[in-house]
């Protein structure tokens, strides 16, 4: 809604214009538009000497929004992918950041977004005049379960890369003052594939490990259980 004001004075009539048709009822010293409503616009003064006058005309754009609709590329539940691609709307000169759970995701300002832990996404669109719509939520969900270990969890792992080859880094940090942990890998079915004894130092892992002769292409849970409980990251092997 636009709002237009003219100068006001006393005894004073108006008679509002949108090119050179009167608005009908509008008489008042302001006149507001319609959500939808653009144009021409002008107001008519007549004072109490009968004199009128005739402002300058307004003219009021509607610009576009840009049309901001999510198409999934595959499935919201990753718990068999790992992942799904969010791809959002082409246009000429359109722009985007991608949002997890109303925060700005660094970096993710293509026209699609790989997903791979659950979340609400939605994308900002800006358009090439400026204005700006934000898409309607998407939420990627894991219902996978893994035996013994009970549901997917993120936690204090991280992994890289990830999606990886077999061949992958993991990070842990404790608040406490860990000295090891039982590295456990697992697939969906629940079946344990891997398992070691890994080394803690000052409450913090950096260890590089490789497995590409273990782990075939699919998607594994990631456990490390320490005396703090069980930590778990969901990781992707694509050879």
């Amino acid at each position: 809604v636009v709002t237009l004001t003219s100068g006001t004075g006393p005894g004073w009539q108006y008679q509002w214009k949108k090119g050179s048709s009167n608005i009908a009822g509008a008489t008042a010293s302001s006149y507001s538009t319609n959500k939808t409503e653009n144009g021409s616009f002008s107001v008519v003064i007549t004072m109490l000497t009968g004199c009128s006058s005739t402002s300058a005309a307004t003219t009021i754009t509607r610009m576009n929004l840009p049309a901001a609709i999510i198409t999934v590329i595959g499935n919201l539940d990753i718990c068999s992918t790992g992942q799904v691609t969010l791809q959002a709307l082409n246009g000429s000169g359109y722009s985007y950041q991608w949002q997890k759970n109303s925060a700005n995701i660094s970096g993710a300002t293509n026209q699609n977004y790989l997903a791979t832990v659950l979340g609400n996404y939605k994308v900002i669109i800006t358009g090439s005049n400026g204005c700006i719509k934000t898409s309607t939520v998407k939420k990627v969900t894991k219902s996978c379960k893994m035996g013994e270990a009970g549901e997917v969890n993120e936690s204090e792992i991280s992994i890289f890369p990830n999606p990886n080859s077999g061949a992958f880094e993991m990070v842990f940090k404790s608040f406490g003052e860990e000295k090891s942990g039982m590295l456990s890998i697992f697939d969906l079915s629940g079946r344990k594939v891997y398992q070691q004894q890994i080394e803690i130092y000052n409450g913090e892992l950096s260890s590089k490990i490789t497995l590409r002769d273990i782990l075939r292409n699919g998607v594994f849970i990631v456990e490390l259980l320490t005396s703090e409980g069980k930590h778990q990251k969901m990781m992707v092997v694509a050879k």
